[in-house]
């Protein structure tokens, strides 16, 4: 069986695999991307999540790039498929439109590698808003054809979430509640079931207990279990030596539940952690307790925040720093305040602004 990009990438950052991530380097192309070829098409759908599996370095910096250099194509909405004509996206194969998972994918890259990719993340997000199905969740492109308000499903649903990463609130909140209601709807699908899994984790939500149990009653419905390798999820596990074909090996074995269990609850909280599986496997799979206290750490329900100008460094910011402190009632009478300047590069060509917070 021939490896592809997508399961190895998936399998590294379920697993901490570094034969995985040896093989996605070995086979990125020259342009940065990672390729699957059926016939005479061509995706490059796999780079944002071969760029989440990558170690920091060149390999994930190229991965990123061909990212932010191969967005969508931006097409014409028409009564058939209403869309927002001005957004991008992400789509499966290069020069076409934009669909909900490889969009997400690519949001999910550059939220955790590229947070100051601003334009192309701003775009990414108004695509997942767009595409929103009426009454949340996502289908697989758009929401409306002919008429029709199409139905969203648990999979597409749950990868928009973990890449929202709980970014645009209400957006995601309606996601999650379509979720709980479609998981359970296509409960018979291994692979639905984990990405929700992930989902569900990754928000705190305790339905995740409930869809684990399921999932546990899925793949012990699936007779005697199956092994797999660790690298290219083609069997090969180890790394070939000098001169040893790299797509022969041994695999090491593993079966099929502990796989999808593990790419479950490991994987997708791993990109949360920074690609860290090892910590992601402490807090999912064994319920570590985390190393501070959480409830000295409460949400306010509202943060007062107050955004006043000052039109240059010369006017009187002491002042306008007060205006802004009794504008959200602040009492800081015998208090230690701390004021947080950005930093930003010097270019004498133009105007660099940094985002408020």
């Amino acid at each position: 069986m021939t490896a592809e990009p997508e399961p190895t990438a998936l399998a590294s950052l379920a697993l901490g695999d570094d034969d995985a991530r040896w093989w996605l380097a070995g086979h990125q192309r020259p342009d940065g991307g990672f390729d699957l070829v059926a016939g005479d098409v061509v995706s490059d759908a796999a780079t944002a999540l071969a760029a989440l599996a990558l170690g920091p370095g060149e390999s994930r910096e190229r991965a990123l790039d061909h990212v932010l250099a191969n967005q969508a194509q931006r097409l014409p909405s028409n009564p058939d498929s209403p869309h927002d004509p001005n957004l991008r996206g992400w789509g499966w194969t290069p020069d076409t439109f934009g669909w909900v998972e490889p969009t997400a994918h690519a949001v999910l890259a550059l939220q955790l590698l590229r947070p100051w990719a601003y334009g192309a993340l701003a775009d990414g997000l108004a695509v997942l808003a767009d595409r929103e199905c009426v009454g949340g969740g996502w289908n697989s492109g758009n929401r409306v054809v002919l008429g029709v308000d199409l139905p969203p499903y648990a999979q597409t649903t749950a990868m928009a979430l973990v890449a929202l990463q709980g970014a645009e609130p209400e957006l995601y909140a309606r996601g999650l509640t379509a979720l709980d209601r479609l998981w359970r709807a296509e409960r018979q699908g291994g692979l639905s079931l984990a990405i929700s899994l992930a989902a569900f984790r990754l928000a705190d939500r305790p339905a995740a207990d409930e869809v684990e149990r399921a999932l546990d009653k899925e793949l012990g419905a699936d007779g005697p279990p199956r092994r797999h390798g660790g690298a290219g999820l083609d069997g090969h596990r180890h790394r070939p030596g000098p001169g040893r074909d790299p797509e022969a090996g041994v695999s090491a074995p593993m079966d099929r539940r502990t796989f999808l269990k593990r790419a479950a609850q490991v994987g997708a909280g791993a990109l949360v952690v920074g690609t860290g599986a090892g910590i992601a496997a402490e807090f999912l799979l064994d319920r570590a307790p985390r190393p501070w206290d959480a409830s000295a750490f409460p949400i306010p329900g509202r943060s007062r925040v107050a955004v006043v100008k000052a039109s240059s460094y010369d006017v009187d910011l002491e002042a306008i720093v007060f205006d802004g402190l009794r504008a959200v009632g602040a009492d800081v009478a015998g208090k230690t305040v701390v004021l947080k300047p950005n930093f930003v590069e010097y270019d004498p060509g133009a105007a660099i602004n940094t985002i408020p917070g």
